[in-house]
Order: C-alpha cells, then structure tokens, then sequence
C-alpha cells in the first residue's frame, strides 16, 4: 500500500504538510521528486506502509496471591497477572475473570485466573489453604516450647522459649538458658496475622543478645545482616508451629504451646 505525504516550503518560509499515512507500524521508504515553481518548492514522498503483525497472548503466571484464609473469610485475588506473548516480550496485566472458592468449609481449594485478549485467553491455576477461623481472644497470651539436648560435658543443658503476642500487635521472644550460668534474653517484634499464618517482624535496634542459641529471626545482626521476617502457622489445636534459627542443619520447626 502507498500514500503520498505533500509538503508545501513557500518562499516566505512557510512550511505547511499533510500527511495521509498515520500507521505506527509503518516502514516508510521515502523517494521524492521536486520542481520549481513561482511561489513554492514542492515535494511529494511515496511512503510504503508493510503491516507488523502483532504479538500474541501465549501464557500467563501469578505471582504473589495469598494463599492462607480461614472459614467464612472474605476471598479476593490480590496476586499480580503477567502475559507473556509469543515474540518473548511479557506485561502485567489486570485478570478478565477469577473463579470463587468455597469458603464456608475447610481444606484445600483452587482458584483459576483468565485473561483475555483478542481471541486468545489464557489461564492459570494456584491453590489456597482454607482453615478454622481463629479467635483473636484466643491468640493472645504467651507460648512456650520446652527443649532438652544432652552433651557429654553438660548432661542437663536445658533450654526454654518463650512467645508471647500482646493485643495490640506487639510481642517478646524470650530464651531462657538454665546450666551452670542460668541467664535470660529477650527481645521485641510486631506481628501480624493473615488466616493460619502468623508473621513475626524484626524491630530495628532490639536486643541482638536474644540471638544467642536458637533465634526466632534468621541472618541477625550477631552475622552482620539485617534480619528478615519470620512467618509461623497457627494450627488448629492453637498452638503456634515457627522456624526457629541456628546454624545449618540445627535450624527446625518448633511448636508452641499456652
């Protein structure tokens, strides 16, 4: 296909265009022809417009839903869409559609995620945790998970934790040491919880001697990182299921009991 774009530079320096080609997927090769008149310079461009054809949907992918909600809870997708297209290039995107999970039983469910696009739609899948609802009454208070080792220097190395979570978001960790110099560390966080999920949050300049032996947060300040958060289950029984931190393989999942 061509057109033809005129451009018009009279003698006063005037310069005037029309242009009938206004496709932004144009290649244009331009040849021109000129002659000379009385009043004004004259050219004519030939402009040859070759159509690209546009990328097409091939897929999508979530990332960053919540997966974690409790009975009767409020569901809603809160993850991010990305469309990836069949010449490589990739955008987020907002859904077309997002299927309601059965939220008045517990267990696992899944939701499916669709965009559409042109004729193309695309979907995908993830699964969310649906558990018993939680009282909140029923959360606060403190929490202690009891730990014995044996050494061959210290045959009753005795070691006792402590969580307690206060009503307004805020709580300690506390570790009790009991051998031949019995000692007491404790330290700060704020908390949050989202269904079963309980996520424990360093406070910023707390009591780094609270790392010493078994940490609630991992890469303290004791090896010159910033810490990160910590996130635990709430399980069903009500008590609290959290990694606690040490060193390689001595890292584990301890429970937390009123």
């Amino acid at each position: 296909m061509t057109t033809a774009i005129s451009i018009y530079l009279s003698l006063e320096h005037t310069l005037q265009y029309v242009c009938e080609a206004n496709d932004e997927d144009a290649i244009m090769t331009p040849s021109f022809t000129y002659h000379m008149g009385t009043e004004a310079l004259e050219f004519t461009i030939v402009v040859s417009i070759n159509p690209v054809t546009p990328a097409t949907l091939s897929s999508i992918a979530l990332s960053g839903q919540s997966t974690a909600y409790e009975v009767n809870e409020t569901f809603s997708f809160d993850g991010t869409v990305t469309a990836t297209y069949n010449d490589g290039s990739s955008k987020t995107v907002a859904p077309t559609s997002v299927s309601t999970p059965d939220m008045s039983t517990t267990g696992s469910k899944t939701v499916t995620v669709s965009y559409t696009e042109g004729d193309e739609t695309k979907t995908a899948s993830y699964t969310i945790t649906v558990t018993e609802e939680h009282e909140e009454s029923s959360i606060y208070g403190s929490y202690s998970h009891d730990r014995e080792s044996y050494t061959s220097s210290n045959p009753e190395y005795y070691d006792r934790y402590i969580i307690t979570l206060n009503e307004d978001g805020t709580g300690t960790y506390v570790r009790e040491f009991h051998n031949a110099y019995p000692s007491i560390k404790t330290m700060s966080f704020t908390y949050t919880i989202s269904g079963s999920s309980i996520t424990f949050t360093y406070v910023s300049g707390e009591n780094t001697d609270a790392y010493i032996g078994y940490r609630l947060f991992p890469a303290g300040p004791s090896e010159g990182y910033t810490p990160t958060n910590t996130t635990g289950v709430i399980n069903t029984d009500g008590s609290i299921s959290v990694t606690l931190y040490k060193s390689g393989a001595d890292n584990g999942t301890f429970t937390f009991k009123k």
